[in-house]
């Protein structure tokens, strides 16, 4: 899919019908919004739809991981 991404936005600019910057933009804002999807579901799912919920670092069964910096984080309810 990424690849897909890839190429739509190169050929794009190949045949000269968006600026480079609009093509940036367009990948950024993805990133940002898979970023925002992926968050939300973390927070939305119950937690027998979480993998490996009994393990170190997870209270209650829910996980969520800080997408900026990589470090999980304990949401207590």
């Amino acid at each position: 899919m990424c690849g897909w991404g890839l190429t739509v936005g190169l050929t794009r600019i190949y045949l000269g019908v968006h600026w480079f910057t609009d093509v940036i933009g367009g990948w950024l804002f993805a990133v940002g919004w898979l970023g925002a999807c992926l968050c939300a579901a973390a927070h939305l799912l119950p937690a027998s739809f979480l993998a490996g919920s009994s393990g170190p670092g997870h209270r209650n069964g829910r996980l969520c991981s800080s997408m900026a910096s990589g470090v999980a984080v304990n949401i207590e309810e």
